[in-house]
């Protein structure tokens, strides 16, 4: 009988683990939808959830250093910083790429995820916060040519091509984040609904929708 327990005891201890690793090693899906976007001249000043670095050492060369940037608010059913955490990802973040790319390819800039705050939204944050649905955003460079200097920093992406996808596909943006085991969770991708008049994009307000793309 007590041999029995041990070794139901010890093949407790290799597959709790076994499942983690698994678990881990997984992608998982989140569905995020567009709320608002937003100009922004200053550089975000809030703590980012599950960062590059607690310690703040110097950032990687592709994300954008400065502003003017466009708040990009949107939500989503998950808890990103739990389910981050539960994924063992390194840092939650954004990738920024022309909707006709695929943004684990062609990726042009990236950058840190925030909590949004009550003012942000366009009034529709109470009326969705009954749903259980999470509020986040993210600062994208507002100039093109501040995501071509992210850009240059990527090796083998040729950014006068992505660039020049984006004037003409549209811009998109996936949230997500990966591990040491080649698993985490990423969105679908968001379609920004912006307009591009010479180097900077403005915001077209009446064409906030979501474009899903796993």
């Amino acid at each position: 009988m007590l041999k029995r327990w041990k070794c139901r005891c010890l093949s407790t201890m290799f597959v709790l683990p076994l499942w983690s690793l698994i678990t881990a090693a997984c992608n998982e899906n989140i569905k995020v939808s567009l709320r608002a976007c937003l100009h922004e001249n200053g550089e975000p000043r809030e703590e980012a959830v599950l960062p590059y670095s607690k310690e703040k050492p110097p950032s990687p060369v592709y994300m954008p250093d400065s502003g003017p940037f466009i708040t990009i608010v949107f939500s989503t059913p998950a808890d990103l910083e739990s389910l981050g955490k539960r994924k063992e990802i390194h840092h939650l973040y954004y990738k920024v790429f022309a909707c006709s790319s695929d943004p684990f390819d062609a990726e042009l800039c990236s950058g840190d995820v925030y909590k949004a705050t009550p003012n942000e939204g366009e009034g529709q944050k109470e009326s969705e916060a009954a749903s259980g649905e999470g509020w986040y955003k993210i600062y994208i460079p507002n100039r093109l040519s501040q995501m071509g200097k992210c850009g240059e920093n990527v090796g083998g992406l040729d950014v006068a091509v992505e660039l020049e996808k984006i004037r003409s596909t549209g811009l998109c943006i996936v949230i997500g984040g990966g591990n040491m085991l080649g698993g985490g969770l990423w969105s679908n991708s968001l379609r920004v609904p912006v307009a591009l008049t010479g180097d900077s994009l403005e915001i077209n307000q009446g064409a906030v929708g979501v474009q899903e793309k796993y």
